[in-house]
């Protein structure tokens, strides 16, 4: 006897701009998987598609953007699986055949971008123009907050689905256009403060172990078995003692039975199987993946913190903030506090490290202005929701940090500042 399948409900938001909408419509009334057609209607519809028994059509009153309109039709919806589509997206049908072959195991499902997959793959990290076409079933849709308007609504469906542990899968070998989206560009000046709501919704469902994940890349030539150990027992001094260490070697260390990896703080120490000789970056990254804290804080081996320096940076995130440039702007999504910098000086230009001026020079770097040679690796503190975004440490540059930091405090609009020196570089 032959399965009977469950039928999709088709979800489409749209302004009526796209030439070929009219066809994609009657594309997808021809395909028997198909049982509705529901259209959010953004702009008054110019196209008589009373011929598609189908269709049906939701007329806004204004342009309600996007997220809303993925709300609603969604919400209208009569089958539970629902397949929301941009109204300027072509693609193969073979990818409803392939949604009802895997929704079973699969809270949401969408294209793969990349042309080179042959099988469908899990993964937990947003590519780019997931939302252009994607499966979920009405229990897994979370519903998008409303100051969402028009950017970050596949962002938050995705990461709801990861954190009510449901696999998110990419369906391979189906043939698109490869548009992104034609209308949403129109409001391209309000995606930071969107992002900037999208950061405070997403912070508010998260399930934090710690307050601060301390994540350390380490070479055994590059610093001494007597460093890593007095760096670690310099956190046993913490004041504040809501964090984790996650020290990281790069491939097998031939000195692992010297290091003291017995603590009073959570401790995790991983030797990775192979070297990857990045200047730290690769390990950084897994750092954060591993991660189980709301802020990281990223160090080397010859950093220091001072006592009361993760006490300090509690008070920044939970301390009203004073200064606004901004009045709607309310972000504690980046901390950023001066260190000393031992034996090292500047040109004007760049940071030059002499080791004949140990002990007599120390450099205050405050952290600002927030581009290269003016900020440290280890100063800039950020929330795990924030990495998340940006894919991790993805920069494997040698000035890593100097090329990423910068972009992260531009699109969050600042960063809180304490006024306190909190460390030292070595």
């Amino acid at each position: 006897m032959e399965k009977a399948y469950k039928k999709l409900s088709i979800v489409i938001p749209t302004l009526w701009l796209v030439d070929f909408f009219k066809s994609t419509l009657e594309k997808l009334h021809g395909c028997e998987l198909v049982d509705e057609i529901v259209i959010i209607s953004n702009s008054k519809n110019r196209l008589d598609l009373s011929h598609l028994s189908k269709v049906k059509i939701l007329q806004m009153s204004s342009n309600i953007g996007v997220n809303p309109a993925w709300n609603i039709g969604v919400a209208h919806a009569s089958n539970d699986d629902v397949l929301v589509i941009n109204d300027d997206y072509i693609f193969d049908l073979e990818f409803l055949n392939k949604v009802i072959e895997l929704k079973d195991d699969y809270a949401m499902l969408a294209v793969n971008p990349d042309k080179q997959a042959t099988e469908v793959v899990s993964i937990t990290k947003r590519p780019d123009g997931f939302g252009c076409a994607f499966y979920i079933n009405k229990k897994d849709y979370a519903t998008i907050p409303e100051d969402l308007k028009i950017y970050f609504g596949d962002d938050w469906l995705f990461q709801n689905c990861l954190l009510n542990e449901g696999k998110v899968g990419l369906v391979p070998n189906i043939k698109d256009n490869g548009v992104l989206s034609i209308s949403s560009k129109s409001f391209a000046h309000i995606v930071l403060i969107e992002f900037h709501n999208y950061m405070k919704h997403l912070d508010s469902i998260q399930n934090y172990e710690f307050k601060f994940s301390i994540v350390i890349p380490y070479y055994h030539e590059s610093a001494s078995i007597k460093e890593v150990n007095s760096l670690l027992d310099s956190f046993e001094s913490q004041s504040f003692k809501n964090f984790e260490v996650i020290l990281i070697h790069d491939g097998p260390n031939p000195e692992t039975n010297s290091l003291l990896l017995e603590r009073s703080f959570k401790l995790s120490y991983e030797e990775t199987s192979i070297r990857y000789n990045d200047w730290g970056h690769s390990l950084r990254d897994m750092g954060i993946s591993q991660s189980k804290g709301e802020y990281l804080i990223i160090l080397n081996c010859d950093n220091k913190l001072y006592d009361f320096a993760l006490e300090e940076l509690n008070r920044l995130s939970e301390d009203p903030i004073k200064l606004k440039r901004i009045p709607w702007w309310d972000s504690k999504d980046i901390l950023i506090y001066p260190i000393y910098l031992r034996g090292q000086t500047s040109d004007g230009f760049n940071l030059m490290r002499d080791e004949s001026l140990a002990g007599e020079v120390d450099m205050i770097l405050p952290g600002y202005p927030v581009q290269k040679n003016c900020i440290d690796c280890m100063q800039l503190v950020m929330k795990r929701i924030r990495w998340d975004y940006y894919g991790g440490w993805k920069d494997k540059s040698f000035a890593a940090d100097g090329e990423m930091y910068p972009r992260f405090v531009r699109e969050n609009l600042g960063a809180i500042y304490s006024s306190k020196i909190l460390g030292e570089h070595l």
